[in-house]
């Protein structure tokens, strides 16, 4: 029954090819399977809930199939009481965890846009919230494409085809997630990310490699977002305070990373307002330094830093 989906059990692409498999082994495998086709069972009955709960089309059920489990289920951890529609803050929110949405830049400023143009009060059906999802994934594309045909304008001998192991070197040359996770945008980060989303052909035509390469900036970003939460539970930020954060953090830069400049600007800012002298400032200057990974404070880095800003 799991047709396309089904993934070799891992008895099965353990064992050496002609080996034969005992008891517990078989035991293992016929568990291993069960497991998998219930797995499977609930993904197409929960693909199916979420093209419903969305009111799509046949044409757009069938165009973005097998997605939409995954959309619900980011609608879902958002709308906790379960009402069927989500505040504005609240699909910002959902935009920033998933990973859709990075924490600075052109496609955060247009979904801040995006949000702004619902009327105060407005809240988000899961119909709306999917097509501005899928709104922001065209533009994002739109840019990784740009950037990439400029790079491989300068190749010489490129035929249109991309080979699949080259992705991970483009990435990180490009610097596609300057706000992933430490280390999200390096060679073997990228790399790693990758097996999960690997590609059949060993040949990527442009549009192959740029949907390739979205999915897994959106894996990275979602990856960093858990462990920015985790950072913000640790000094007891509350949910409401840690989205106020980002907001100012998208403020600050447009790569979303801060410069040593950048955060010195934002300091002297801080200590006019709270009236912070000289000593002060130079004390969270050399404190904002434990922070830093590869000469840039990242998100969770500032998450820390403004967990020791005087309070207002």
């Amino acid at each position: 029954d799991c047709k396309g989906d089904f993934i070799e059990p891992e008895p099965f692409r353990a064992a050496p090819p002609g080996d034969s498999v005992d008891f517990p082994g078989y035991v293992a495998l016929v568990g291993a399977v069960e497991s998998q086709q219930i797995q499977y069972q609930y993904q197409q009955t929960e693909e199916r809930r979420a093209v419903k709960f969305a009111q799509l089309s046949p044409s757009e059920a069938e165009e973005h199939a097998g997605e939409m489990a995954e959309l619900l289920v980011i609608f879902e951890q958002q709308d906790v009481h379960m009402r069927g529609f989500l505040s504005r803050e609240q699909a910002r929110a959902a935009l920033f965890t998933s990973g859709v949405v990075p924490a600075a830049g052109v496609i955060y400023d247009l979904a801040s846009r995006t949000l702004e143009k619902f009327q105060a009060g407005h809240n988000l059906n899961f119909y709306e919230f999917v097509h501005l999802i899928w709104n922001l994934r065209r533009e994002e594309r739109k840019v990784m494409k740009e950037m990439l045909l400029m790079r491989l304008s300068r190749q010489p001998n490129f035929e249109g085809h991309i080979p699949k192991g080259d992705v991970p070197m483009l990435m990180s040359e490009l610097g596609l997630c300057p706000d992933c996770s430490t280390g999200a945008h390096s060679f073997d980060y990228i790399a790693k990310a990758l097996e999960s989303k690997v590609p059949k052909s060993d040949l990527l035509d442009v549009e192959s490699a740029i949907l390739l390469m979205s999915q897994i900036v959106e894996q990275t970003r979602a990856e960093a977002r858990v462990g920015e939460s985790r950072v913000a539970v640790r000094l007891s930020m509350e949910p409401e305070k840690l989205l106020e954060h980002r907001v100012t953090f998208a403020t600050l830069t447009r790569s979303g990373a801060l410069s040593r400049k950048d955060l010195l600007n934002f300091l002297q800012g801080v200590q006019e307002r709270a009236n912070l002298s000289d000593e002060d400032l130079q004390a969270l200057v050399n404190k904002a330094e434990e922070f830093f990974t590869d000469n840039s404070l990242k998100f969770d880095g500032f998450l820390q830093l403004v967990a020791l800003l005087p309070k207002k």
